[in-house]
């Protein structure tokens, strides 16, 4: 692929004039090089991913199945065609690199090694996707395509989900799991309103296409999926949409915000009654506070290093059984395998410690630094304004799932890498935090 950086607008972005849109054109109808068409192909099928996790090729899930093709495809375009990676800043995979190492380390303490064995397969598939999006994303230019197709398998997803909420069952789609199938619908917000931004004769579909998301964040029942809704909603509406603004600007925006809230509140307490304040009390959140809590205990039993890579899940039934005040010993849960911390960020701290928190935590937020950086060096691309929601929308749901390996996380964090790699700045080797701050 070429490492070159254009700097054409969209054929919908921004105020661009005649002369801009028709360079965009030809932009978009330049010969293809060797190899180009199968690395575009591998990008959208991997946007497509989330949506369709629990569909099986044999014994291979999807996800697994795109995540080999993807290697397989940087391969073959070292190999067999003059393509070379560009140079990723270190700050943009530092981070990721040092926290998978971190997690591969941790199977010289960690009690349980097919756990361990099992958390650096995740692992592993997440690097995946960062690899390709850092190495494959080579131009601004990529990203609108990338976030149509992303957002076309949303609203096809949400179709499927309303039948199935249809049928008295929480909607999942083809993902397999609510909570999931409705984090990744809420990602899919700022992506709308991005495609819709600007003079764009297709702007009332990209709109419409909120309605359908929303629904189907309702029919999931999930109530860390509507918490992240909230957030992304008044994020975007403070800032004044995919633009930004002046407060002034921004203040009929997050009234609009507000009001979308209120609705989806009303909508998803009046349909389910998992929004019941008295019923989160009851089920103690869907047991997720003492889950929590014994998380929690467990870092402080194991403080300097934590369990290990995937070894909260099987010490799980017993740090539940054996702490005073947990209140699901008596419930289904406990007739399970084991439990996940529901919570990506107390799972890095208990199963890695504070440094392996740190190095996550570090990766996301590296990534959201990038993303705002890139955002803000290409005004006239609002598509690239709607990466940082989408990366809150996971920050926000994370809160409540165990998604180390959220594909969701590691393609944005890729894409961030390979924007900054393709930007004047990255090409000079400047760091992304230096480019964030001189573009604040």
């Amino acid at each position: 692929m070429s490492q070159r950086s254009y700097a054409l607008p969209t054929e919908t972005g921004g105020s661009s004039g005649p002369a801009d849109r028709a360079a965009a054109r030809a932009y978009e109808r330049r010969p293809r090089k060797v190899g180009q068409l199968p690395a575009a192909l591998v990008l959208h099928f991997m946007v497509l991913a989330p949506f369709i996790e629990s569909a099986r090729v044999g014994p291979v899930s999807i996800g697994r199945l795109i995540a080999a093709v993807a290697v397989a495809t940087l391969v073959a375009q070292l190999a067999f065609t003059r393509w070379r990676p560009h140079r990723l800043a270190p700050v943009s995979w530092l981070p990721p690199a040092l926290f998978a190492a971190w997690a591969l380390a941790s199977g010289l303490w960690a009690a349980h090694h097919a756990s361990w064995l099992f958390a650096m397969g995740q692992i592993s598939l997440a690097l995946a996707y960062f690899v390709a999006f850092a190495f494959l994303v080579t131009d601004a230019a990529q990203v609108r395509p990338l976030l149509r197709t992303y957002t076309i398998a949303a609203v096809a997803s949400a179709g499927l989900g309303a039948v199935q909420f249809a049928d008295q069952a929480r909607a999942t789609g083809l993902q397999g799991d609510p909570n999931l199938y409705s984090l990744y619908l809420v990602a899919a917000i700022p992506a709308a309103l991005a495609l819709a931004s600007g003079a764009n004769p297709r702007r009332r579909w990209w709109l419409a296409a909120l309605v359908p998301m929303l629904a189907g964040v309702v029919a999931a029942q999930s109530r860390g999926a509507v918490v992240a809704t909230v957030v992304v909603l008044v994020y975007l509406g403070a800032r004044g949409g995919m633009r930004g603004g002046r407060p002034a600007r921004a203040l009929p925006g997050l009234v609009m915000a507000l009001i979308a809230v209120g609705g989806l509140l009303w909508a998803a307490s009046n349909l389910s009654d998992r929004f019941d304040p008295s019923r989160v009390e009851e089920d103690r959140a869907s047991g997720r506070l003492d889950i929590w809590h014994v998380a929690l205990r467990a870092y402080q039993d194991h403080p300097a290093l934590g369990l290990g890579a995937g070894n909260f899940k099987p010490e799980s039934i017993q740090l539940l059984t054996d702490e005073p005040g947990v209140e699901i010993i008596e419930g289904h849960l406990l007739e399970l395998s084991g439990i996940q911390v529901h919570n990506v960020y107390l799972e890095t701290l208990s199963e890695l410690g504070p440094l392996g928190a740190a190095l996550f935590v570090a990766t996301v937020v590296v990534a959201v630094v990038g993303l705002g950086a890139a955002a803000r060096m290409s005004p006239s691309r609002p598509e690239l304004a709607a990466l940082m929601p989408m990366l809150l929308a996971y920050a926000a749901g994370a809160t409540f799932l165990s998604i180390i390996n959220s594909k969701l996380l590691w393609l944005l964090v890729g894409t961030a890498a390979g924007l900054l790699a393709a930007s004047p700045a990255g090409a000079r080797g400047d760091s992304e935090l230096e480019i964030s701050h001189r573009t604040l």
